[in-house]
């Protein structure tokens, strides 16, 4: 009777986790012509047509309207020569700023308070981790490389004059290039796809760094 209840338990362990691996993997897809990106049996849901990235569920996005509207600056000091901006999820719009040394942002959100800001070793870091569903709009300042870390969300990069370098897990990156500007890539993505970057060979090209673990990644033109 033990032997035959060990080996009915076993049979549905084998059975679930069949499933489950099933589910799991067969459901993950990549959809060019769609444009579409599945990971997770659909836990992970991003749609290009639409530019909506659904972890679990809908994650805000930059048109998406907030009760809550908080401005905040920060001025470069002399001896900052790089600027860390992360979160956990949400949507970013960074875009850069000639002739002033500081760096500004305007958070939109459903949480209260304000992102945390602290400097050490030259880096300024600006960290959105506490606020969930942020929407938040970023001015650079020019001269002064960037590093940008996400869980899961939207990354849009209007115009870039200095060096980027952009990290997401889950979620869309979309970058239009400044006309003027020569730039040179470096693309990594993992599932999912991404539009065609030419890089310049020229010694004064921008560079612009992305890793991505799933989703799209795509030029603009605005």
């Amino acid at each position: 009777m033990v032997n035959h209840r060990i080996f009915r338990n076993l049979f549905i362990f084998i059975i679930i986790l069949s499933i489950l691996l099933w589910k799991f993997t067969q459901l993950s897809s990549v959809d060019d012509e769609k444009k579409r990106v599945i990971i997770l049996g659909g836990l992970i849901d991003i749609n290009g047509k639409s530019g909506k990235v659904n972890v679990g569920s809908r994650l805000k996005d930059l048109d998406d309207t907030y009760s809550t509207t908080i401005d905040g600056s920060k001025e470069i000091g002399k001896s900052t020569d790089k600027i860390s901006v992360s979160f956990s999820n949400g949507a970013f719009q960074f875009t850069s700023t000639t002739g002033q040394k500081e760096l500004k942002w305007q958070y939109q959100g459903g949480s209260p308070g304000s992102p945390s800001i602290a400097e050490a070793g030259g880096n300024l870091v600006l960290d959105f981790h506490k606020l969930e569903g942020t929407n938040c709009k970023v001015q650079l300042p020019d001269g002064i490389s960037s590093i940008v870390k996400g869980i899961s969300g939207k990354i849009v990069i209007s115009k870039p004059r200095s060096s980027l370098d952009i990290q997401l897990d889950n979620g869309q990156i979309a970058i239009a290039p400044e006309a003027n500007l020569q730039y040179k890539y470096q693309v990594q993505i993992k599932h999912g796809y991404s539009d065609n970057f030419v890089s310049s060979t020229s010694s004064k090209a921008v560079e612009i760094k992305i890793n991505l673990t799933n989703g799209y990644i795509n030029k603009e033109n605005f």
